[in-house]
């Protein structure tokens, strides 16, 4: 809506108060609509027993093959298709603006359809942003788990770390953007033999990155950092 200051029509405070509601509610349509334009599909492959032995990529797969969109090469290797979010529209997906918008997006799903707000949603002006915002989790869940699989970093035939990227870099920002969109969606599971993100060494390699400062570094014989360390601290916990 156009308001004209200079207009003899003047708004009570009733009048703007609706005004500034209704702005509100288009602009998290908005943030959602950016969010979606912003995620960016990634063929990935996976071993046949890998996708046998873990639910999440069972349940993936199964729905793929129902949209003609998952296929065996001639490797043996399934084909899914995975991904996450860019930085910005058509760009590769990235672990640091995948952990922003899952969050951004949970955080409009919560002013949406929280406990409060779904108490009286037919007279919450943002409950259609929330549903919408729920709507992009609930699609791209299982496509970000996949996604996140193939970043897993192993040494010695165990997961250590991720990277941030493909052919990107490793560090405990990459353990703490992925765990945390993970844990927000429920993906990470407590069973430990289920659990195909986490393992033990993944906590080792953090610790290994504390330095003689007391806080800890990127990677192993960095220097301390403010922001490295809360990545760790926040990962591990």
């Amino acid at each position: 809506q156009y308001f004209d200051p200079h207009s003899d029509t003047s708004l009570d405070s009733g009048g703007l108060h609706d005004l500034e509601t209704l702005q509100k509610s288009q602009l998290l349509k908005r943030i959602v609509s950016t969010m979606k334009h912003c995620w960016t599909d990634v063929s990935l492959q996976f071993d046949e027993d890998e996708v046998k032995k873990n639910g999440k990529l069972t349940e993936l797969h199964k729905i793929q093959q129902k949209e003609g969109i998952s296929s065996t090469n001639l490797q043996g290797k399934i084909e899914l298709i995975g991904g996450g979010f860019g930085g910005g529209p058509q760009q590769m997906p990235h672990c640091a603006p995948t952990y922003a918008a899952v969050l951004t997006l949970c955080i409009i799903a919560g002013i949406g359809c929280g406990q409060e707000a779904a108490v009286n949603r037919s007279q919450n002006p943002y409950h259609e942003a929330g549903r919408l915002a729920i709507a992009l989790l609930n699609e791209k869940r299982l496509p970000m788990y996949a996604f996140f699989l193939t970043l897993r970093e192993h040494e010695d035939g165990e997961r250590i770390a991720f990277r941030m990227h493909h052919d990107g870099e490793i560090d405990v920002r990459a353990t703490y953007c992925i765990l945390t969109p993970c844990h927000l969606l429920g993906l990470l599971d407590k069973d430990e033999e289920k659990n195909h993100l986490l393992s033990p060494p993944i906590a080792h390699y953090i610790a290994s990155c504390q330095t003689y400062e007391g806080g800890f570094g990127a990677e192993p014989f960095n220097e301390a950092h403010g922001g490295y360390t809360f990545c760790a601290l926040a990962a591990l916990r």
